[in-house]
């Protein structure tokens, strides 16, 4: 065994050594054949030493120009990575501009598509944007209404001369201004066009600068605001006078198709035509000019935190969006306030809804009218045997609160009930012209007024009829009222019976100025539409069955007082103590409330 590990030990490191030397040997054949084997082996082991060191000095340059050019690869997929998030910005800030430019109809998802292709381009950690508003007496400010990354910043708002953020509303700042205010004056070959007269603020470092107001806990980073400052024509002005264009422009093209059916009837040998009619030059194409009102807003992005400084270069972009953006709305809104003109000018379509409001108001009195006259003659029995049966003192104390007869207040109850319950039919029947108010971008406070007193009287609470941070009714809240949702709730809601644990504005004494805002009228409602006039004949119905049916429960709680505290007859028994579920939390107010 021994000798067979020899032999292949041999054979396999010396074998092939010694049989190349024996065969140089041979052919040599030198005269001392021992110095010569010896001398070829130890020039062989050292050519196969070099061979060795020479092959290993390869592999290792061959694995460095591998790892060179791994690297090189990544480094390049690095910057194509790089070249290609840029190209995607551009392209994003494009599409963007593009989409302002060409859109037709206005979206609010517009501003977080803003604030998501700004945060992009920028880098910025937050970017937020804020409207400024004068809310009266004295209450200026910016309220911030978007800010994806700090939901918190929406309950923020940004008192009048605090900060540096109202620098961005200066407009045509002079150069001391311009210092004064921390504004950023691009060089004059990137400079916005001279339509756009405001600068954008810019704070390198916001710990550098006092006038800066946090929101938050102060932390190191920069501050960029940009204006967004466009005319709107949401007022009666502008719709007034897109009201009178769209006069004009049909009594133009009524005009221009009468003298054309003049024309082709004298040419057919119907009729003639005067020199001076055929020689008079086509009418001036109508162009639609509103009163606007400038609104303003801001764009604002900052790094606090990161301690990072924004890249100014990028301003130009930034200011180029919020032109395009301003643009948008101004257009969008034009041509809002336009189709509602035209919407109110279509007698023919008015006339289709009264057709049907009328037509509903039908359905519903003969839908009710059995029920109503079985209900009535119950009524009548209901209340004899209520009156054969109640304690003679209690009686004459609920009809002495009530200031009438039992039957002639659960008469007027139950009328109020039947009108309520017509009334309720015909608007959800009305419900599809209704929501096409939706539309509707300028809307006087009276409309405003009923929508939110439709909506308190079903049980909507504050925060689904006001904004936040702003007092008083606006439209853009208002306007989400009315959908499917409000009709089903009007369906199966019945205003009358026990409400407890109301919030202020649910209750009939705030409900009240409401539904019955100033010398508003049925007539009136009708005139701005009959789709609202049923909304507005519904209101006040369930308004005032619900202030019957309180008042009713209440005189009937006060009665049983009354007549326990008078004492009643000799050996009757006491009348029960009120039960705290029977008390309305409508109760307390009910005797201020008049109509």
């Amino acid at each position: 065994m021994a000798d067979l590990n020899t032999a292949k030990y041999l054979e396999e490191n010396i074998g092939p050594c010694l049989a190349k030397g024996l065969t140089a040997l041979s052919t040599a054949q030198p005269v001392d054949p021992i110095d010569f084997l010896a001398q070829w082996i130890k020039q062989y082991a050292d050519s196969e030493e070099a061979d060795a060191k020479r092959e290993m000095e390869q592999r290792i340059l061959e694995e460095e120009r591998a790892k060179k050019r791994t690297e090189q690869k990544i480094k390049e997929a690095k910057l194509q990575k790089k070249l290609d998030e840029l190209a995607a910005i551009d392209k994003a800030r494009d599409d963007l501009l593009a989409k302002f430019e060409e859109a037709t109809e206005w979206s609010d998802e517009y501003w977080k598509e803003l604030i998501a292709v700004v945060q992009r381009i920028t880098g910025a950690k937050s970017v937020y944007v804020g409207i400024h508003e004068d809310l009266g007496e004295g209450n200026v400010g910016i309220s911030y209404e978007y800010a994806p990354d700090q939901p918190w910043m929406t309950e923020k708002r940004l008192a009048q001369g605090k900060g540096v953020t109202y620098g961005v509303f200066e407009s045509q700042p002079s150069d001391d201004k311009v210092q004064q205010m921390n504004l950023f004056k691009s060089p004059p070959a990137v400079e916005a066009a001279p339509e756009y007269p405001y600068l954008p603020v810019y704070i390198e470092c916001v710990t550098d600068c006092p006038e800066m107001m946090y929101f938050d806990m102060t932390r190191l980073g920069s501050y960029l605001a940009c204006p967004i400052v466009y005319s709107s024509y949401y007022s009666d002005a502008a719709l007034k006078a897109a009201v009178e264009f769209e006069t004009l422009k049909a009594q133009q093209e009524e005009e221009l198709r009468a003298l054309e059916a003049a024309k082709e009837a004298a040419e057919n040998g119907e009729g003639e035509i005067g020199e001076t009619e055929e020689a008079k030059p086509p009418p001036e194409e109508l162009v639609l000019k509103l009163p606007g009102s400038d609104v303003k807003m801001v764009i604002a992005m900052d790094t606090l935190g990161t301690n990072a400084p924004l890249d100014t270069s990028k301003i130009p972009e930034l200011r180029s969006l919020c032109l395009a953006i301003g643009k948008c709305k101004t257009r969008t809104e034009e041509k809002q306030v336009d189709e509602q003109a035209q919407f109110v000018l279509k007698l023919d379509k008015k006339e289709s809804i009264e057709s049907d409001y009328m037509q509903y108001c039908t359905e519903a009195m003969e839908k009710n009218k059995d029920a109503f006259e079985k209900e009535k003659a119950e009524l009548a029995e209901f209340v004899a045997i209520e009156k054969s049966d109640a304690d003679a003192a209690q009686l004459a104390a609920l009809e002495q609160v009530l200031g009438k007869s039992l039957s002639e207040a659960k008469g007027d109850l139950f009328e109020k009930k039947f009108k309520f319950q017509q009334a309720r039919d015909v608007v959800v029947n009305m419900q599809e012209h209704i929501m096409e108010l939706t539309s509707w971008v300028v809307v006087g406070k009276e409309m405003k007024s009923i929508i939110a007193a439709c909506a308190l009287l079903l049980g909507f609470k504050r925060e689904n009829v006001y904004m936040k941070k702003k007092n008083g009714l606006w439209w853009e809240k208002l306007v989400g009222l009315l959908s499917k949702a409000l009709f089903q709730t009007i369906d199966k809601v019945d205003v009358a019976g026990v409400r407890k644990d109301l919030q202020d504005e649910e209750k009939l004494a705030f409900i009240k100025p409401l539904a019955y805002p100033g010398e508003f009228s049925e007539e009136n409602a009708g005139e701005l539409s009959p789709a609202f006039k049923a909304l507005f004949v519904y209101v006040r119905a369930a308004f005032e069955y619900r202030y019957l049916d309180v008042k009713f429960r209440k005189a009937t709680l006060d009665a049983k007082e009354k007549a326990a505290a008078e004492g009643g007859e000799e050996g009757a028994p006491a009348p029960p103590p009120t039960d705290p579920e029977e008390i309305d939390d409508d109760f307390a107010d009910i005797a201020n409330i008049t109509i």
